[in-house]
């Protein structure tokens, strides 16, 4: 069954991936598609990281305090202070290594 599995995984995949290659044409998407496609990226990283920000491992949720929550909002800040992702990542890492060092979490 796990065979069978691996195959029809790589069916899929191939399929679905090959598909847009082999397409005789170019491919036009309504302009109402291609806006809602340009928010899937960011949809996509905060389905992953709110909830490893919000939740804890060993269950239950984070306080305001906690240093994942200060390093997202310090982030945030970042982000919005200067457009510039560099700027965003430094400060949320900055803000998470001094949480860890001073809260000892």
């Amino acid at each position: 069954m796990i065979w069978l599995g691996l195959v029809g995984m790589m069916a899929m995949t191939l399929l679905t991936r090959s598909g847009l290659i082999v397409w005789p044409g170019p491919i036009h998407l309504p302009n109402r598609v291609q806006r809602a496609l340009r928010f899937a990226p960011m949809a996509a990283i905060s389905a992953v990281i709110v909830p490893s920000v919000l939740f804890l491992p060993e269950g239950g949720i984070t306080d305001l305090l906690h240093p994942r929550t200060l390093s997202a909002l310090a982030c945030l800040l970042g982000w919005w202070a200067s457009r510039q992702m560099s700027i965003c990542l430094a400060a949320g890492i900055l803000v998470y290594a001094l949480g860890k060092l001073l809260m000892g979490f």
